[in-house]
């Protein structure tokens, strides 16, 4: 339809070149983008915007929170700072998904495909299952790591209840 979008990680631009008269729709209307972009179009524009900059932060904190949890395991100091530190990523993302993101959000076959070009071309779909994918593996990292530590306190449990109890049985002898 001669309509062409560009962005940038936080802004866009979009412009219709080449054609006056549009379907239905002619230039003594109104310039077709114009009209467009007073109402919903505009409001579905900033939606798009604002799910890609939430989902860059995402990707971002997630990549942070990573690094943190990656320099504490080598040095031995995982902790529940860093637990809070990714469940608060989790939490957050969560959040995001199923109060503040839908598919649709319009009504209209127009306005709806307007809204899934611009999700498409801002590739939010592939970006937020990106994000989930990178907080899940962090929470499994975390959670293996536990499991490891439990075993290792298991282990030195019966290795001290070996002791003590081959201790009191020697004790019991005499």
């Amino acid at each position: 339809q001669g309509t062409y979008y560009g962005f940038t990680s936080y802004s866009n631009i979009t412009a219709t070149i080449g054609a006056f008269d549009c379907d239905e729709h002619q230039l003594r209307e109104g310039f077709l983008i114009h009209r467009m972009f007073e109402t919903r179009y505009y409001l579905m524009a900033l939606v798009a915007l604002f799910y890609r900059a939430t989902l860059l932060d995402f990707s971002e904190r997630s990549a942070l929170v990573s690094k943190q949890l990656y320099l504490d395991q080598q040095d031995g100091r995982i902790g529940v700072d860093n637990i809070r530190m990714a469940s608060d990523l989790r939490a957050d993302f969560l959040h995001f998904s199923n109060y503040w993101h839908f598919d649709e959000l319009a009504n209209k076959d127009e306005e709806l495909e307007h809204f899934t070009l611009q999700c498409r071309e801002y590739r939010i779909r592939p970006m937020k299952e990106e994000v989930e994918e990178e907080i899940e593996k962090l929470n499994t990292s975390l959670h293996t790591y536990h499991q490891f530590r439990n075993t290792e306190a298991i282990n030195r449990l019966a290795m001290l209840s070996l002791l003590f109890g081959a201790g009191a049985e020697k004790q019991a002898q005499h």
